[in-house]
C-alpha cells in the first residue's frame, strides 16, 4: 500500500499529538533532546492489546486503514485513548488526587517503614512482636492523623481534638507496654523524641535558607496562603515588589495560592504583575499552569502580558498554549480578551487542542479571535477525530 503525503501527515500528527511542542516543563528540554526522545522506536503493539473498534476496519478507506495501522504501531492503547479523549486539567487533578482524601493507614505504614523499621529491629524483638508493634503504631498513628485533620478543617473544637489525641497517645503507651520492656519503651520514646527534634532542626535550616535567598515575610506569607500576615506586612510598609535571589515576588507566589484574596490585596498594594522569575515564569504563567481561573482573571485585568514567553526563543511558550492544552476554555477566554495572539502556529495548535477536547466553544472563540481554521494541521486534526468517532474511540 502506497501512503500519500496526507496519510503520512496524519500518521505523524497522531504519533506526536500528545507530545507536541506546546508542552513546557519548567526545566525545558533542548530541541535536539526532544527530537531524540520522540524519534525512538516504540515496541510493537500485539494483537491482544489492540482496540476492539465499534466500526469494522474493513469499512475504512485505504487511507484510513493506513492511518489506523500507524496509530496502532506507534501508540500503546492507553496513549491512543488519550489522543482521542485527552484529560482536561481538572480531570488530571482528580486522577492525581482522587477525591481529595488520604489513606491514613497507608500513610502510617509508610511512616513506620521510613522512621521505625531499622530502630525496632535493633530492639531485638521476635518477628511476631515486631509485627505487633508495627500494627499498634500504624493504627494509632492513623487515628492521630485523622484527628489532626479534624482540627485543621474547623469541624471540631480544638480542645476536644487535643483531648482525643492525648487519649490516643495513652492507648499507644498502654498497648506497647504489653510488648516492650521498660528499657525498650524508654528507647522507643527517646527515638520518637529525636525524630521530632530532627524535624525542628530541618525547619530551622529551611528558614535560614529562605532568609539567605531573600525571602521576606511578605513573600513567604503569600506562598503559604496566609492572608492575615500578608495584610499585616503590607500595612507595616513591606515592599510588594521585593524579589528573592531567583526573581520570585509575593505576587508570583500568590498566583498559585488557594486564596485569591491574597493576590487581590497585593495588586491593590501596587505589585507588578509582570515581574518574572529568573527561569522566565511569570505570575500569569503560574496561574494558567495550575488552572487558577480567578488568579488568571485578576492578573489579566491588572495588565499581565498574555503573550509573555517562558522561553524568548520559543513562540509557543505562551500562556494560551498551556490553557488550550489543558482544555481550560474559560482561561482561554480570559487570555483572548486580554489580547493573546492567536496568529500563526500558536492559534493553529490551540485549535488542534480544542478539536481534540471536542470543545466547540473554545474552537469558536479561537477562530473569532483570528486563529487559522483552514490550516493543514487543523484539518488533519478534524480528520483524525472524525476517524476516532467512526471507530467508536471518541467519548462524545
Amino acid at each position: 500500500m502506497k501512503l500519500d503525503k496526507t496519510t503520512l501527515s496524519l500518521a505523524a500528527l497522531a504519533a506526536t499529538i500528545a507530545l507536541v511542542a506546546v508542552y513546557f516543563p519548567r526545566q525545558s528540554s533542548e530541541p535536539t533532546q526532544l527530537a531524540e526522545r520522540t524519534s525512538e522506536p516504540r515496541p510493537a503493539t500485539s494483537a491482544a492489546t489492540r482496540f476492539d473498534f465499534g466500526t469494522s476496519e474493513s469499512a475504512l478507506t485505504e487511507q484510513e486503514q493506513a492511518l489506523l495501522a500507524g496509530l496502532q504501531r506507534d501508540l500503546s492503547p492507553d496513549e491512543l485513548e488519550r489522543v482521542f479523549n485527552p484529560l482536561t486539567f481538572d480531570e488530571r487533578q482528580q486522577a492525581s488526587y482522587g477525591d481529595g482524601t488520604f489513606d491514613n493507614l497507608a500513610r502510617a505504614n509508610r511512616n513506620f517503614d521510613r522512621n521505625w523499621t531499622e530502630f525496632v529491629d535493633s530492639l531485638g524483638l521476635s518477628p511476631e512482636d515486631t509485627q505487633r508493634v508495627r500494627d499498634i503504631w500504624t493504627e494509632l498513628t492513623a487515628r492521630k492523623t485523622e484527628l489532626g485533620a479534624m482540627g485543621t478543617d474547623g469541624s471540631h473544637e480544638g480542645n476536644n481534638i487535643g483531648a482525643a489525641i492525648a487519649e490516643v497517645d495513652n492507648q499507644l503507651l498502654s498497648r506497647l507496654s504489653e510488648i516492650l520492656s521498660p528499657e525498650q519503651m524508654a528507647a522507643f520514646l527517646d527515638h520518637e523524641e529525636q525524630l521530632v527534634l530532627d524535624t525542628l532542626a530541618f525547619a530551622e535550616a529551611y528558614q535560614e535558607e529562605l532568609l539567605d535567598t531573600g525571602y521576606s515575610g511578605l513573600i513567604s506569607a503569600a506562598g503559604e496562603n496566609d492572608l492575615p500576615s500578608v495584610q499585616a506586612y503590607l500595612a507595616s510598609g513591606a515592599d510588594p515588589n521585593r524579589l528573592t535571589t531567583d526573581g520570585r515576588s509575593a505576587v508570583y507566589e500568590a498566583a498559585t495560592s488557594s486564596d485569591p484574596e491574597i493576590l487581590r490585596v497585593l495588586i491593590e498594594a501596587g505589585a507588578d504583575v509582570n515581574q518574572t522569575a529568573l527561569n522566565g515564569w511569570s505570575p500569569l504563567m503560574e496561574a494558567v499552569t495550575v488552572g487558577s481561573t480567578d488568579a488568571a482573571r485578576m492578573l489579566a485585568d491588572a495588565g499581565a502580558n498574555p503573550n509573555h514567553r517562558l522561553d524568548p526563543s520559543n513562540p509557543l511558550s505562551v500562556p494560551l498554549m498551556f490553557a488550550a492544552q489543558n482544555g481550560h476554555a474559560e482561561i482561554v477566554r480570559i487570555l483572548l480578551n486580554a489580547g493573546a495572539d492567536v496568529t500563526g502556529t500558536v492559534g493553529e495548535l490551540a485549535l488542534q487542542n480544542a478539536i481534540r477536547f471536542g470543545d466547540n466553544e473554545m474552537e469558536q472563540m479561537l477562530i473569532e479571535a483570528g486563529a487559522n481554521a483552514n490550516a493543514r494541521r487543523v484539518a488533519d486534526s478534524r480528520i483524525l477525530i472524525n476517524l476516532g468517532r467512526r471507530l467508536g474511540l471518541v467519548n462524545d
